[in-house]
Parts: structure tokens; C-alpha cells; sequence
């Protein structure tokens, strides 16, 4: 999906939110769930463990596209992605939300071929005016609450050690 991407002119929001769902939600639910099978959970144990796993999985992928996207040093878009055309949740946003001159001009930068420089500082300077860092940081943040409140009723002990998972999930936010 996240390759298909690639070639769309415009992905949704939803969309997005599906494919990190099925890839680093899958893939961080599992192991949740895989872990509270190993410890004796019950079934409706380990699909909270899942729900958790998944929804911590997928606040940790909008974290990565947000740093991704701003840089390490908050100082400009990664080559990596830029070169890939990734469409993250920050210019998923913009493209949804920044007025219609500004999505022209994200359109235009994103159908070349290769992007320079020029290219990368207008997309950040779009995604800054659009506030779609603040809006992708928030977004992560509310999956990661939705992921502790999946395990509502477990013991404190539990829901701590989870909490650790949580704030793994948003490091790098600001």
C-alpha cells in the first residue's frame, strides 16, 4: 500500500491510517498479543494487548514520519523520503487542509521527477503553514492514550510498564 502511495496524487487520511494499521500496527499488535498469550492471558486479555500493541504501533509510525519529515534537527525533510515521494500523515494533512493555492503547488513539486532543495523547503514551509506537524503530533498522541485506555481495568503494575511502550511510541515529538 505504502508504495501505491507513491504514484497517488492524493491518499486520504483514511487511507493512510489503514496502511499503518495493517503494517506497524500489525506488526507491533502481534507481538502485544503474542506476549500476553505467553503470559496465560485470556482471550479478552490478549485482544486488549493487541488493540494496544497496534494502536501504539501505528502512533509510533506518525512519530517517525513526523521526524522523518522535519528532520532529526527539525531542519528539513529526509532525502529518503523525499526521493520516495512518501506520503506521510503531515503532507496527507496539508493536502486535505492548505488552501487550494498551496495544494497546487505541493501537486506540482510532487508529479517531478527528482526534487531539489528548492522543492524540499517548499513543502516544509506548506506543512508549517498548514500546521500539519502540530496536527500529526496530536494525532499520535491520541492513538497512544486510545492505546492505554485499551488496557482500562488491567493492574497498575501492568498498565505502567505499558505507559513505558507509549512514551517509546511519541519520543521524539516535541
Amino acid at each position: 500500500m505504502e508504495l501505491d502511495f507513491q504514484d497517488k496524487q492524493l491518499v486520504t487520511e483514511e487511507a493512510y491510517y489503514q496502511m499503518i494499521s495493517l503494517r506497524s500496527g500489525s506488526l507491533t499488535g502481534c507481538s502485544a498479543e503474542l506476549g500476553a498469550l505467553a503470559a496465560g492471558a485470556g482471550e479478552s486479555e490478549h485482544l486488549a494487548f493487541y488493540e494496544m500493541g497496534r494502536l501504539l504501533g501505528m502512533a509510533g509510525q506518525i512519530t517517525r514520519d513526523v521526524e522523518d519529515t522535519w528532520g532529526p534537527n527539525a531542519d528539513g525533510i529526509t532525502p529518503s523520503n523525499a526521493i520516495n515521494k512518501k506520503k506521510s500523515l503531515p503532507l496527507i494533512h496539508a493536502m486535505e487542509t492548505a488552501p487550494v493555492t498551496a495544494k497546487r503547488q505541493l501537486a506540482s513539486i510532487y508529479v517531478k521527477r527528482t526534487l531539489d532543495s528548492e522543492d524540499l523547503s517548499k513543502i516544509i514551509e506548506i506543512l508549517d503553514q498548514s500546521g500539519s506537524r502540530e496536527f500529526a503530533e496530536s494525532k499520535a498522541r491520541e492513538m497512544a492514550d486510545q492505546a492505554m485506555a485499551a488496557l482500562d481495568g488491567f493492574a497498575s503494575e501492568t498498565r505502567s510498564t505499558m505507559e513505558d511502550l507509549a512514551h517509546w511510541a511519541l519520543d521524539g515529538l516535541t
